[in-house]
């Protein structure tokens, strides 16, 4: 009989526990891929790292004043706009999961609102 009541126990527990772990941190990893995934995108269309790198160096080899001015105008430009991509991607990426997280918080306090709000 105890070890019939052990094993139930053990497996509530271990259910429970598996819940929590495929809700929290399968859904984390779900969230993370999803945005690696985003920002790997991203950064084939912006390049910002080779783009940094030939931060200074005229726009096309055009080595005359006008080629320095829109090189270094353009990618300022592009700069601007991948970093702020990849912000917003970011906080994307947070707000989702903190609004994932927070759920089941959220539909347990509608329960209880609902049951002992009365």
């Amino acid at each position: 009989m105890t070890n019939a009541v052990t094993y139930l126990i053990a497996r509530f527990f271990l259910g429970f526990w598996g819940a929590i772990w495929h809700w929290y941190v399968d859904g984390f990893w779900r969230v993370a891929k999803k945005a690696i995934a985003i920002l790997s995108a991203l950064d084939r269309i912006f390049a910002l790292r080779i783009t940094l790198r030939n931060f200074f160096r005229p726009l096309y080899q055009d080595h005359t004043i006008p080629g320095h001015v829109f090189g270094f105008f353009f990618r300022t430009i592009r700069v601007t706009l991948a970093i702020l991509s990849y912000l917003a991607v970011a906080l994307g990426a947070i707000f989702v999961y903190m609004a994932w997280a927070l759920l089941p918080f959220y539909i347990l306090a509608l329960g209880f609102q609902a049951n002992f709000g009365k």
